[in-house]
């Protein structure tokens, strides 16, 4: 199933930002620095992309 160009970047963006998640140590989780920010952002870049490829699935499997 061909993937819409959008969805593959937003996905690449979420597989390379990986890092920033394992760099992020549970003692940051308190103070608002920059790496507990990246960490969020990850978090919610991965989820989007999770629900975008579920919608891209469902969808072209109704068609």
């Amino acid at each position: 199933m061909p993937r819409r160009g959008r969805s593959r970047r937003i996905v690449h963006l979420a597989s390379s930002n990986s890092e920033c998640r394992d760099s992020v140590s549970v003692g940051d989780l308190d103070e608002p620095s920059p790496l507990n920010c990246m960490k969020k952002l990850c978090d919610v870049v991965s989820k989007l992309s999770e629900k975008i490829d579920l919608l891209l699935t469902d969808k072209a499997g109704k068609q």
